[in-house]
Formats: C-alpha cells, structure tokens, sequence
C-alpha cells in the first residue's frame, strides 16, 4: 500500500531556492500560491484513493465509497491538465495518469488484453509501471469502478485496480515534491516561466472548447459523439469542464504581479472576466448531466455552442490584447499537431 511522505514546504524552498532574488517573483508566487496547493491536494487525494482501494478490496469498505474518492482525484487531474508541462513531463507522468484524449481507444484495447491475463495481474512480481501508459491512470480505473461489472473483492480486476491506484499515488507525490525542486522546474528564466504559464492557460481553453466539447457535440445530433466525452462513464465530462474552467479562473483572476498590473489595466480586461464568468455559469448549470443527454437536448446545445464561441473570443483576447500587454507570444502547443 501506498504511504505518503511528508511533502516539504513549498514557500520555505522557494524562499531559498532563487539565489540573489530579495522579493519573490512571478514564478515565485505563481508556484507557492497556485501550483503547489494543487499538487499538493492531488498527492493527498491519490493517496486516499490507494487506501480507499485497498478497503474495498479487503472487504471493509464499499464500491460507493470508492467512487466518491474517484471523483475526488478526477477533480485534482483534471485542474491538473493545464500544468502538463515540468514534472508532469517527467517519466511520461501525465499521460500515465490520465491518458486523454484517447482517439486511437488504446485504454480499451490494452485494458482488455491485461485483464485476459488474470495469472500475469496476480504474478508477485507484478508491476503496472512496465504495462501500456494507457491502462496506468484514470480512464482505465474509471473502466474498473464504473463500467457494467466492475471491480469485485477478492477478484483480479481488484488486484489491477489496488495496482493502478497505488501507480498514481506514488506519481501524484513525485509530482508534488519535483515541483520543489528548482533544478528540475520547467524554463529557468522568469520570462521563460511566464510564458510556459500563458500558453498552458491558453491551450487549456482549447482543449475545453474544442475537444471536449465541439468535438462531442458535432454539426448536428446526429453526428454526435458522446462516446468519445472525457469521464463519460462516470458521468463526469460536464464536470471536469468546471475543474478546468475554474482553475484557469483561478490562474488568471488571482495572478500574481506584474500580469495581476498589466491585465487589469487594458481595454481587454473587463470583457475578459466577464466572458469567463458567463462560460463558467454555462458549464456549472450542466455539470451534472451525462453527456449523452446533451447533445440531443437543442436548449443544451445551443448554449454548449454559445459556450464554445465565447471561449474562442476569450483566447482572442488573450493572444491579441494580454500577449501584446505582457510581452508573451502565442505559439505552437500540444495540441496543434505536426
């Protein structure tokens, strides 16, 4: 089982991690404030997960209970999409613990040949980290908890599950403790930092938008494609929608100086706020509806539709008016492709 250790204090390294700086900085306070809580609160959440999954499995506790500390990591993972970058990058972790988007449906295809190998799951020298990045992380578990016929005590689809939930644990506290190390964080330069961080909340809003919403609803309902939704089996795709938003909410809204001076200052930033409230409203209003469900509701579709126009004139905001004002760039990311 799993054991968290203690984490370290993020604000006592950073304070003495910056050689020759007397005040914090951007990249100081963007750590201290907005990412390490966030790491920190994901390792913990993992970490309950890993136990929960071994009660369950020991018969102590129920699949209910499991789930809801499911929903918990979900949470924390998804807010953790945008900083895919840094310590995420390391040892492939991002995608070995959330491996999305799945166009190709690896997490299908490679959870099923695992688990056709029942004496490989339960061999002692078993090791999930050796197996396919995609039946390491979330989508395989959620398959695990939420699918017809899911995991049972005593069965070798618990014994994947105990061996999945104790792989992210020990991940989501790598990640934790890596983001303390200033040797390893991502761009050594202030600069550099600052636009690692606008990119990421620029594509995050892309992936909100484009795949995770546009792509699912289609042209019409009837090109539709609720089955391709993020945590459509557990009902949660409107709701990591929220987790997302609201963490770029947080990124942009509570930014530390210089942006938290130079934003509030351009003509952009009133419309700015204002946008992301609205598509924030929309998504919180649907977010405990599957899916399925919306795609074919026409007053669910227009507003998902309004949704991602709005979200589209918030990145034009920020590549034309916060870019210019900050002195950062709109580049190429993840999800541009070749």
């Amino acid at each position: 089982m799993f054991r968290p250790l203690a984490l370290f204090s993020a604000i006592a390294v950073i304070a003495t991690g910056f050689p020759g700086l007397a005040e914090a900085t951007f990249r100081d306070d963007m750590v201290a404030e907005h990412i390490m809580p966030l790491a920190e609160a994901t390792a913990v959440e993992a970490a309950g997960l890993d136990a929960v999954a071994g009660q369950y499995c020991a018969g102590d506790t129920d699949m209910a209970a499991l789930q809801e500390q499911f929903y918990a990591v979900q949470d924390k993972l998804t807010r953790m999409q945008l900083l895919g970058f840094g310590p995420a990058e390391l040892f492939n972790r991002k995608f070995r613990l959330n491996f999305w988007p799945d166009d190709r449906n690896a997490v299908n295809r490679q959870l099923r040949s695992l688990r056709n190998n029942a004496d490989k799951i339960e061999a002692a020298d078993f090791d999930i980290t050796k197996q396919s990045v995609a039946v390491q992380g979330l989508p395989a578990l959620e398959r695990l908890l939420f699918e017809d016929g899911p995991a049972l005590p005593g069965t070798t689809d618990c014994t994947l599950t105990m061996a999945i939930t104790a792989n992210m644990a020990g991940m989501a506290e790598a990640i934790a403790a890596d983001w303390q190390r200033v040797d390893i964080m991502p761009e050594t330069g202030e600069d550099e930092f600052e636009q690692t961080i606008f990119s990421a909340v620029y594509t995050q809003f892309e992936l909100i938008a484009d795949r995770k919403i546009k792509r699912i609803l289609g042209e019409t309902p009837a090109d539709a494609r609720p089955e391709q939704a993020e945590a459509r089996r557990s009902k949660a795709s409107m709701g990591n929608v929220v987790a997302g938003l609201d963490y770029v909410s947080e990124i942009m809204l509570e930014a530390p100086s210089p942006w938290s001076e130079k934003l509030g200052a351009i003509d952009g930033w009133v419309p700015f706020v204002k946008g992301l409230e609205q598509v924030r409203a929309t998504a919180n209003r649907y977010a405990t509806r599957p899916m399925a469900d919306l795609v074919t509701a026409e007053a669910a579709r227009r507003d998902l539709e309004e949704m991602v126009s709005e979200i589209k004139e918030l990145r034009r905001i920020m590549a034309q008016d916060f870019a210019p004002a900050l002195g950062l760039t709109i580049g190429f990311n993840s999800l541009d492709g070749d």
